[in-house]
């Protein structure tokens, strides 16, 4: 992709994000829990009411955001994140073919948080995920894709 290309791609993924997020925080009311808990292992996220699940979604980690360090660091390069989880997230790497861009490649890159945002939008368009959720943590922000929701059993 040449830099107007590129340009136009990001453009779309924001505005199919900030679309998706609409419909997903309208449909889900995930703004109305108050807790939520991530199982990063088993690729599920569940918004908690009281001592149960009241809602669940399987989720792929996209990456986490550093304000201290400044960068972004893809999921699939973690080494805590587990093998499957690590696979999970490689097709992001797809990015890299489809757009020519190095952030893609790069196992972690220089990054502000409106960069993490454009990270994770164009993510969720190459996902084809239904929304995204930030988790934050002691050292940095976990970007999930709300991939669907799982149905109770």
């Amino acid at each position: 992709m040449i830099r107007e290309q590129f340009e136009q791609f990001l453009g779309k993924a924001r505005q199919e994000l900030e679309n998706k997020q609409q419909k997903f925080i309208a449909e889900s009311d995930v703004s109305g829990y108050k807790e939520y808990w991530i199982d990063i292992p088993g690729s599920r996220l569940e918004f908690i009411e009281g001592q149960q699940a009241k809602i669940s979604y399987e989720a792929i980690c996209i990456g986490s955001w550093s304000q201290a360090k400044g960068s972004w660091m893809w999921a699939w390069a973690h080494d805590s994140f587990p093998e499957p989880v690590r696979r999970q997230s490689a097709r992001l790497r797809e990015l890299y073919e489809i757009t020519g861009s190095p952030v893609f490649a790069e196992k972690e890159v220089p990054c502000n948080e409106p960069g993490a945002l454009e990270l994770t939008a164009m993510s969720i368009h190459h996902l084809d995920a239904i929304g995204m959720y930030r988790i934050p943590g002691e050292q940095a922000y976990l970007y999930v894709a709300v991939m669907r929701k799982i149905e109770s059993q």
